[in-house]
């Protein structure tokens, strides 16, 4: 090989990693609200706020703060959802609220 071909080698494993690196940093964690397997919200999890979703059976409240999420005042009769306490990525848990159809997990977009 000729010293030419060789630097174009070299450059283009440098371009390549660099965008590997690039792509993996733009990936990021968010919270996903589910209502019967459809998307209806995503949740900046450096933001910390309270969202109010309307369910099959009434309100679902959701928390954000800190990184993590909780359901709090939830219109459903066995109130599981609301037990299950604050939830974070490294966990691996979600919330699930079967009687309003709801569900909230972390997802990596």
């Amino acid at each position: 090989m000729k010293r030419k071909e060789i630097f174009i080698i070299i450059c283009l494993l440098f371009i390549g990693v660099g965008l590997y690196f690039y792509q993996k940093s733009s990936k990021h964690e968010e919270l996903v609200v589910y209502h019967h397997k459809k998307i209806i919200d995503h949740i900046d999890l450096s933001k910390n706020a309270r969202y109010t979703y309307h369910g099959d059976v009434g309100v679902f409240h959701l928390e954000v703060k800190n990184g993590k999420a909780r359901a709090y005042d939830v219109d459903c009769p066995n109130q599981i959802c609301v037990h299950t306490g604050w939830i974070q990525r490294e966990d691996g848990k979600s919330i699930v609220c079967a009687p309003n159809g709801i569900s909230v997990s972390f997802e990596t977009v």
